[in-house]
Order: C-alpha cells, then sequence, then structure tokens
C-alpha cells in the first residue's frame, strides 16, 4: 500500500469502488494514508467517500435511483465507519455526517439536480444509520462550507428535513 498513499483519496475511491473492492480494503487504505483524526480531515474523507460511492455507481445505462440506493445499502457498513457510527466525540460524529451529506449535495449539483435525489439519498443515508437526525442538523445550519448547491439541496430535501423534526417514527 505504500505506493498507493501518494494517490488522491478521490482517484482512489473512484478506481476502488468501480473495481468493486472490499470495505475492508477500501478501509485499510484510508486508516493507512489519512491518520490524522483531526475534524477537517474527517469531514473531507466522509465528503469524498460519499461523493466517489455515487460517482461510482451512477452508470449511465442503469436505473439511476435502484443504482444508487443499492450501493448505499451495499456499503453501508463503509459508510457507517466512516461518517462516525462509534465515534466517542459527538461534535466528530456530527461533523463526519455533515461531510457525508455534503458529498451528497456535490454530487447533485453536478449531476443536474435530479427531481427528488436529495431527499431520497438523504432519507436513504437515515434509513440506513449513516447520519441521524443531529447531523441532518449540522449539516442544514452550517453556513460556512464552500460547497455549491446548498441553497437548491435545502429546497429539494425541506419535505424530508420538515418530516424529520416532526414525526420521527414515522415513516417518509
Amino acid at each position: 500500500m505504500t505506493g498507493e498513499r501518494r494517490e488522491s483519496p478521490e482517484s482512489f475511491l473512484g478506481d476502488a469502488f468501480k473495481r468493486g473492492d472490499s470495505d475492508e480494503r477500501i478501509s485499510a487504505w484510508l486508516l493507512h494514508r489519512d491518520q490524522d483524526p483531526c475534524t477537517a480531515q474527517r469531514f473531507s474523507v466522509s465528503k469524498v467517500l460519499m461523493r466517489s460511492l455515487l460517482e461510482a455507481a451512477s452508470d449511465p445505462g442503469s436505473q439511476l435511483k435502484a443504482a444508487l440506493y443499492a450501493e448505499i445499502e451495499r456499503r453501508k457498513g463503509l459508510l457507517q465507519r466512516f461518517c462516525g457510527a462509534g465515534e466517542k466525540s459527538e461534535p466528530l460524529r456530527l461533523t463526519m455526517q455533515a461531510g457525508c451529506l455534503y458529498g451528497v449535495q456535490a454530487y447533485c449539483n453536478d449531476h443536474g439536480w435530479p427531481k427528488g435525489m436529495v431527499a431520497r439519498l438523504f432519507y436513504q443515508l437515515y434509513n440506513k444509520d449513516v447520519v441521524d437526525e443531529d447531523g441532518f442538523g449540522v449539516w442544514r445550519e452550517d453556513t460556512n462550507d464552500s460547497t455549491p448547491g446548498k441553497d437548491k439541496a435545502l429546497l429539494q430535501a425541506s419535505e424530508f428535513l420538515a418530516w424529520l423534526d416532526e414525526a420521527p417514527a414515522a415513516s417518509w
């Protein structure tokens, strides 16, 4: 893995997902490369991980929504690990989850905002226990991130976010 350490996370993850690498191999590479536990680094890893996963699952010949949902299901353990599951520091866990949501935002921005995609992906991440209510709250309230499309993402996710605020036990 020493030769891979110099490769960017975006490049490695894009190739790894397309090759079908195991979650264990991807985790090992990320942990070996990014041993710095600082909040900014963890935010960046979760954002790049989510965006790379969505990009790799976007096979032009497939049903886009089904492919994206299937990949989230398939990789939920990896997503949970790098989006804060088991993280003892609540601020760090929430920052990692917000990074994941910014990855969704960036993906949707780059793909022309497919109708309903933000809300459906957010629901998948919530339903698969990757991002919890507080993680969505941190993302929603953050005004400092420069990822393009925040207003559009908030608009597309407004119904889901309202549901999350009002009736988390109901099905969306």
